[in-house]
């Protein structure tokens, strides 16, 4: 988490992760992320055990999307962040 003195513009203070779900564009994929919301684009997801979710987005063009735990799983699920990271298919 940066500090507010240490953002420039354009940075986000909370929404970074280590490791990025990277996913092609454009190819059906099939990854798993519990519970989780891209306020961007509307899109909001839950995972419930033993019930089989799943969302179809189409995106057509590169980006990142920033996003977050949508449930609350205790003190600091608000720091729980994800990030989409879309790119196109190389073979």
């Amino acid at each position: 988490m940066n500090s507010l003195d240490d953002l420039s513009t354009k940075e986000f203070r909370l929404f970074d992760v280590d490791n990025r779900c990277v996913l092609p564009v454009g190819v059906n994929v099939g990854y798993v992320i519990h519970s989780f919301a891209v306020p961007k684009y509307f899109i909001k997801m839950d995972a419930l055990n033993g019930l089989l979710t799943k969302i179809i987005c189409n995106f057509s063009c590169s980006d990142c999307f920033y996003g977050q735990c949508s449930e609350i799983c205790g003190a600091s699920h608000r720091f729980m962040t994800v990030v989409l990271e879309l790119t196109f298919w190389e073979c």
